[in-house]
């Protein structure tokens, strides 16, 4: 009886990759509940698997009402029952026994076949978003600090039949970030939904997977993808991107015109790879956000006149004769504003546009070096959401929206 309901438990295991209780197993082999805990409770003393003992569960019955036949929930009293797990060396056996039947549903399903826990976090080399980051135009990709969520375009799914879509498809990927101890960054998804993944899919990721991690001790990033993941907490990532959108959002409606023609970019993202050329396009595509091509110069012009009371002589070069650009416009708003502040951003705006320079117009040889250039392009998105945050409190403070 014992061996029955050891198979029992992993046949359950591999459909529903679950414990099984000890009331499910006395329904299926006519035996009471008490007398299944009893033969799990041998099992368990064996090494055969584990045991969440003496849970309370309850037995619905659903009866239908004779006359109009429709359900009816009988209330039933609650039962104290066992949740029997086997053990991950059996579960391998039987997988390493059935390979080839199951060898076909791809390596995180495969995971789950030998033992490992539906809420497992499997860590992967940044690199493994590169697909989806790269190919916007076929997967969406919500991309923070903490983490994101990879899908498939919905555009895209309109375009598949059911059978390319059974093939290829999938409904999304959660993942977190976290922190390895040589400074980099791995990403971390959760078992089950991998497992979900069409078969090419998780053979893809897996090509990524980093064996034995070590982290380093200290990753609040982490801790809040850990607490939305698995707490259900909602909790702010404090993302800077995020932050850049919305403090540019907040000065055009502090002005009485906008001034960023611009306020999110789709391709302004963190780098995948730690590299100085990554971080050089990065710095390319926060400059678009940021830089002269975003400026709406008639608006400047406007605030700068209605405003501040300046005078469009101002915006002629005293010894070129020629128009000011946008952002030199821009420069004497912040000026009249605070003249640190004005400082700043131009200083800052430079940084970036010298490293944009140097991606989009200069030949970047690879080279090894030391540096972390994932979390310098950060520590620059963190210095532009605080000026952009100095410049909206400067508005207010003045008064001049």
């Amino acid at each position: 009886m014992e061996k029955r309901i050891l198979n029992n438990a992993i046949k359950h295991w591999n459909k529903e990759f679950t414990g099984v209780s000890a009331l499910t197993i006395a329904e299926k082999l006519k035996i009471t509940n008490a007398q299944a805990m009893t033969l799990m409770e041998s099992l368990y003393k064996k090494g055969d698997g584990t045991l969440n003992a003496n849970v309370t569960l309850y037995h619905i019955k659903i009866n239908f009402d004779k006359k109009t036949k429709a359900p009816k929930v009988a209330e039933t009293d609650p039962i104290e029952t066992h949740i029997f797990f086997p053990s991950k060396s059996i579960l391998k056996q039987h997988y390493e026994r059935n390979l080839l039947k199951y060898f076909k549903d791809g390596e995180y399903k495969n995971k789950l076949r030998t033992g490992y826990s539906q809420i497992a976090l499997i860590y992967f080399d940044i690199k493994v978003l590169s697909k989806y980051l790269d190919n916007k135009e076929y997967y969406d990709l919500n991309d923070n600090v903490t983490g994101g969520v990879v899908r498939i375009n919905y555009d895209v799914i309109t375009t598949m039949t059911q059978k390319v879509y059974d093939e290829i498809g999938f409904d999304k990927v959660w993942y977190g970030k976290r922190q390895l101890e040589n400074g980099e960054t791995a990403i971390c998804a959760i078992l089950i939904d991998l497992s979900k993944l069409p078969i090419k899919e998780q053979s893809y990721w897996h090509g990524f997977e980093i064996d034995n991690p070590v982290f380093t001790e200290f990753d609040p990033d982490f801790l809040k993808f850990v607490a939305r993941a698995y707490d259900g907490e909602w909790v702010e990532s404090n993302d800077p991107i995020e932050n850049i959108y919305t403090e540019i959002g907040v000065i055009n409606k502090l002005l009485c015109f906008p001034i960023f023609n611009e306020i999110s970019n789709p391709y302004l993202k963190y780098p995948t790879n730690n590299s100085f050329k990554d971080f050089a396009d990065a710095n390319s595509e926060l400059y678009k956000i940021i830089g002269p091509n975003t400026l709406n110069t008639e608006n400047l012009k406007k605030i700068y006149l209605k405003s501040f009371g300046g005078s469009s002589q101002d915006f002629i070069h005293k010894e070129s004769k020629r128009e000011l650009s946008s952002f030199q416009i821009l420069q004497l708003i912040l000026t009249k504003l605070d003249s640190q502040i004005a400082d700043s951003f131009k200083q800052h705006w430079t940084e970036i546009k010298d490293y944009r320079i140097e991606g989009d117009h200069k030949i970047t040889f690879p080279k090894k070096n030391d540096e972390n250039y994932i979390n310098k392009f950060r520590f620059i998105c963190e210095k532009t959401f605080n000026i952009l945050a100095s410049i909206s409190k400067s508005i207010r403070l003045n008064g001049q929206t």
